[in-house]
């Protein structure tokens, strides 16, 4: 085959192969840059990377001490008044980032609240909730149940945050949820499509909001937000890859409330308080 042939089916192939890929793997446009910049550069969205960034790691830290001076038989009142402190900024702090999306002319649907990719979006939210609800259940095989000392090295001092009781299994069910809609909206919809939006670079967008969703989680220790830290990178590229924050919200309230839910059952009645 000659040259100069043989490079032109090249050509075709690598543009038929790239159409491929941007259709199956169509990575997250933060559109509207200029209003994103325009946003940064404001006093409100200065205040906004504050407020995360600063402030509910403060304040969450707080609640957490609070948590852990009261004696054991206040710990189940604490624990409900600490998910009902976290449900009611949760929301306060998305209808503050909503407020400002509209103010500066954004959209719900520029920081990913739409289906995005549907078939990745379906896809890897069918495929990641199978996999948590299988590790959630009971596992068939006989294990000697862990003391409190393994559980609290295998969740560290969330163990704390965890419910005892069918009340705070309730309460902890719309905290679950609360995460995963207000978290995913204002870490990965919000602070990520800024950041990215202001500086042309999704992996800046990526990194910022991985590493100030880690700081809201420093209650929980070094360990903790390393961790959180992961996880909230691995949300982040979900959200790029889908081009929607509905995957994650839906699997980030999964994670939290099977989780929970499942180890909190194992904590003895000296622990319910």
């Amino acid at each position: 085959m000659p040259t100069r042939k043989r490079q032109g089916v090249l050509h075709i192939l690598k543009a038929r192969t790239r159409r491929v890929l941007c259709y199956a793997f169509p990575v997250l446009h933060v559109s509207h840059p200029e209003a994103w910049l325009r946003l940064l550069r404001s006093p409100a969205g200065l205040l906004l990377v504050i407020v995360f960034a600063v402030f509910d790691p403060l304040v969450t830290s707080y609640l957490f001490r609070r948590l852990k001076g009261v004696p054991v038989s206040r710990a189940g009142a604490m624990r409900l008044r600490v998910y009902a402190s976290i449900i009611v900024l949760q929301w306060l702090y998305t209808v503050v980032v909503v407020a400002a999306l509209y103010r500066f002319g954004l959209k719900l649907t520029d920081i990913g609240l739409q289906i995005g990719n549907a078939p990745a979006s379906l896809l890897t939210t069918l495929g990641l909730l199978g996999l948590i609800v299988w590790q959630a259940l009971p596992s068939r095989k006989k294990k000697k149940p862990l003391s409190k000392e393994e559980l609290e090295k295998a969740v560290g001092g969330f163990m704390l945050l965890l419910p005892r009781t069918p009340r705070e299994r309730g309460f902890y069910v719309v905290l679950g949820l609360t995460a995963g809609i207000c978290e995913e909206f204002c870490y990965r919809g919000f602070l990520l499509s800024m950041f990215a939006g202001a500086t042309a670079s999704l992996a800046a967008g990526v990194l910022v909001s991985s590493i100030i969703f880690s700081l809201g989680h420093a209650y929980q220790g070094k360990r903790g937000m390393l961790s959180t830290g992961v996880v909230g990178l691995v949300f982040a590229l979900m959200f790029v890859f889908t081009r929607s924050l509905i995957p994650g919200q839906v699997l980030h309230a999964a994670v939290d409330i099977l989780n929970g839910l499942k180890i909190g059952a194992k904590l003895g009645p000296v622990e319910a308080g």
